[in-house]
């Protein structure tokens, strides 16, 4: 009776004696190389019988045998095992879910033992017939070298092809296998370190170490412990050693190349670090901003007062100078914060990098060269930050170089396709680099350089790295430090390129003509009101105030029902103890779809800062601020409302 019959071996010769003897017979056979290929046969082709190989690579035949019992279509298959070990071992082939197996052996008597088995099959219509194993009185030593050396092939492919390094040791420590990421690791060739001893590959105290661990004879593993954690050729490892008893102990020892990781649980640490600074930095910033408010405010309001020519004028003017620096002292703080992103816009860095190293290096011992490429890409920045981040870098660059010597600034134009060698996303980036000719750094320095309040005679003391490192992180881009001692050192100042042109700025001019208009000012702090407040009315506003969201939307109802509605609203982004202006324009929005409200904030890195018309605002303007801005941003506010 014809049967449909799958052969599945990995044997050229096997498959092709099978397949000929059994189309003699008179059956349909369809054959596959190995598990995984029968498996894709067995999708859209149902046999009455398989002839399977015992072992195989990619999915033995053991493993083929369970999954098929498994698959409730293929139920009634009957599964006939072809092996030469059958006669080496008690192979159990029900317990894998086989009817029968056939041990390999002369061509002409493994013929003969495969129709038998057909035979036996056809006979058998209410059961499964009795367990049997046809062949094993004429199968060869021969054949079983062959079978084992096969399987000697199979374990050595699977142990090749691991990312884990594995080493078999005998019990005095000397290596008789490595595979192909062992010696990788360890940086020598197969050659030499077969039969060469296990310590001799660590440095160190680890010797003591690994000669205690095989001393033992115990299982040992490392993972978890970074006091366990072992060095190979520069790579740190993780170690687990599992002993293997037979005739004699060996080792089977695996190493899991742990350096990647650490350096990636490095960053992990300075993330956390950095929140940690940014909390408090956040709050001091804010608050700050909003001293700085009413004292630049108090001083354009004094400067009002008096004539440009006398002497007071100027002292107010050293003043506002003053706090102007003071504000550039908080925007090195903000980028700490947890707010969200920079204020980011299209932008050249070009100009912005001659300005700077002009400024660092003006009057100074060391000579910068700055080589700019030609074509440049943008980058989506926050300038005021990225000026930060250039004037920290090169001026620990001087520092590194006391005050002498060269530092060389150069930038590029960089495709990352793969983040395999870089720690960070694939894509477009411009590069900027600055090399000192400093005494460089140990290696166990770099992994702390962006520690907050880490120093070294080569770096800056305080926050000046970390803020440079915190602002490029928020930028979605990388610093990646290269030094070596007596060597100098070179920063790699990595920003995400942008896709669009720069756009050129509009010049907005001061206000200079009396404005009409009605303003509400939402602050919580009265001496922001009084000040804002006074500000605004000298430039012809008329104004109202509210402490907090909920007697905001208050006065701009009860303004709007008596016919005299606010034309705009100026509210402070955060309010303690209140609603502030994130809850204050949902609510308003929906009482008015034309409310037009102005963000404002200490916290220039919010989100809502640098994406205020998402949520709802018409503008935003930065703490503090000085009068000529306040003005500008209003008259562009109510220009565009028809107001004025």
């Amino acid at each position: 009776m014809q049967k449909k019959i799958l052969v599945v071996d990995n044997h050229p010769m096997i498959v092709s004696f099978m397949a000929n003897l059994l189309a003699e017979a008179g059956h349909q056979v369809v054959t596959a190389v190995d598990g995984l290929s029968a498996l894709d046969v067995l999708k859209s082709y149902t046999p009455d019988v398989i002839f399977i190989d015992l072992i195989m690579p990619n999915i033995s035949g053991d493993k083929l045998c369970r999954i098929i019992r498994k698959t409730p279509e293929l139920d009634d298959v009957y599964i006939i095992i072809l092996s030469a070990i059958a006669a080496d071992q008690n192979l159990d082939f029900r317990e894998i879910g086989a009817d029968a197996c056939i041990a390999k052996g002369p061509m002409n008597h493994l013929a003969a033992n495969v129709i038998k088995a057909l035979e036996l099959v056809d006979r058998s219509t209410a059961s499964r017939p009795v367990d049997v194993t046809y062949g094993l009185e004429v199968v060869h030593p021969r054949e079983i070298t062959k079978e084992l050396l096969a399987v000697k092939r199979h374990f050595e492919l699977v142990l090749g092809s691991m990312a884990e390094g594995i080493v078999e040791v005998t019990s005095k420590g000397r290596i008789v296998y490595a595979n192909p990421v062992a010696v990788s690791l360890v940086g020598t060739s197969e050659e030499k370190l077969l039969a060469s001893s296990l310590e001799e590959i660590f440095e160190g105290a680890d010797r003591e170490t690994i000669r205690e661990i095989l001393k033992s004879q115990e299982p040992f593993s490392s993972n978890g412990h970074d006091s366990s954690t072992f060095s190979i050729n520069g790579r740190q490892v993780h170690l687990k050693a599992l002993p293997v008893t037979g005739d004699t102990i060996t080792f089977i020892i695996i190493l899991n190349d742990i350096t990647e990781q650490r350096k990636i649980e490095i960053q992990l640490q300075q993330a956390q670090k950095l929140e940690a600074v940014g909390k408090l930095a956040g709050g001091i910033a804010h608050d700050f901003n909003n001293i700085l408010t009413a004292i630049m405010g108090n001083i354009s309001l004094a400067k009002i007062y008096l004539s440009p020519e006398e002497k007071a004028y100027a002292k107010l003017d050293a003043a506002e100078q003053a706090a102007l620096r003071a504000k550039s002292l908080t925007q090195q703080l903000l980028p700490f914060s947890k707010c969200g992103a920079p204020i980011k816009r299209t932008i050249q860095l070009q100009s912005i990098i001659k300005d700077i190293s002009g400024l660092v290096f003006k009057d100074r011992g060391t000579r910068c060269e700055v080589s700019l490429s030609e074509d440049m890409w943008p980058v989506d920045a926050d300038a005021q930050q990225i000026r930060i981040v250039l004037q920290n870098m090169m001026a620990n660059a001087d520092k590194a170089n006391r005050r002498s010597g060269t530092v060389s600034v150069r930038t590029s134009n960089i495709l990352i396709e793969s983040n395999r060698v870089f720690p960070f996303k694939p894509g477009r980036y411009v590069t900027i680099t600055i090399q000192d000719e400093g005494g460089g750094l140990p290696e166990d320095s770099l992994s702390r350089i962006f520690d907050p309040y880490f120093t070294s005679d080569e770096t800056q003391n305080g926050l000046e790295l970390v803020t440079a490192y915190s602002i490029v992180k928020k930028h979605g881009g990388e610093i990646v430090v290269e030094s070596e001692e007596g060597l100098g050192t070179t920063f790699h100042i990595y920003l995400p390129a942008a896709e669009s042109k720069p756009q050129r700025e509009s010049v907005k001019a001061s206000k200079t003509s009396r404005a009409r208009g009605r303003i509400l000012v939402m602050d919580d702090e009265e001496i922001i009101r009084e000040v804002v407040g006074a500000l605004l009315k000298y430039l012809g506003y008329s104004v109202a105030y509210a402490r907090d969201g909920l007697e905001a939307i208050k006065l701009y109802q009860q303004a709007k029902s008596e016919g005299k509605p606010f034309d705009t609203i100026l509210m402070d982004l955060t309010i303690i103890d209140g609603m502030g202006g994130r809850e204050t324009i949902e609510r308003l929005l929906q009482l008015d779809p034309e409310v037009k409200a102005i963000v404002s904030s200490g916290y220039s890195t919010d989100p809502i800062m640098s994406r205020y018309r998402e949520y709802g605002f018409v503008a935003a303007l930065d703490k503090p601020y000085k009068l000529n801005e306040l003005g500008a941003v209003l008259d562009e506010v109510l220009r565009e409302n028809g107001s004025h």
